[in-house]
């Protein structure tokens, strides 16, 4: 199980009064390093309160470490509930404080309008994260909440 990441993740629109929740499996091909670059994979589902259709995405994950922090490049593709693909995108900078690690990043999919978000992850206990952050995307509010056990 070494290299594999675990999570879940619950998303609320606070203007539009949506409710999305969903897993994630992350597989890193090279070791995450202090500084220098790795490489890695993920799939993961996201499941809506309403309607009952699932979003099935599929990641390539760039990540470079530096003294200062760390920069991640994401490209990948979006299944969509109508049976179409999208491609998604997404970067983001982060920086760890001992235990809490902050963050910025844009994301976003073809034909939708990008997302910014800032937030902070604490890792609580060996491998076991918890994570929070606020963002707008096309003047709507979204929080969301995660955990994540890494192996």
């Amino acid at each position: 199980w070494q290299g594999i990441e675990l999570g879940g993740v619950l998303v609320r629109d606070r203007d539009g009064h949506a409710t999305l929740h969903g897993l994630q499996a992350k597989w890193l091909w090279s070791p995450s390093r202090d500084e220098g670059c790795n490489a890695a994979s993920s799939v993961g589902v996201v499941h809506p309160r309403h309607p009952t259709h699932n979003t099935l995405a599929l990641t390539l994950i760039g990540t470079c470490a530096t003294p200062w922090g760390a920069l991640h490049a994401n490209l990948g593709a979006l299944r969509m509930p109508e049976r179409h693909w999208a491609t998604a995108w997404g970067f983001a900078v982060e920086r760890a404080f001992g235990p809490v690690t902050v963050h910025a990043e844009a994301f976003g999919q073809r034909g939708s309008a990008p997302t910014f978000q800032t937030g902070a992850r604490w890792e609580w206990a060996p491998q076991w994260q918890v994570d929070g952050s606020i963002g707008r995307q096309q003047g709507r509010t979204l929080l969301s909440a995660g955990i994540r056990r890494g192996f």
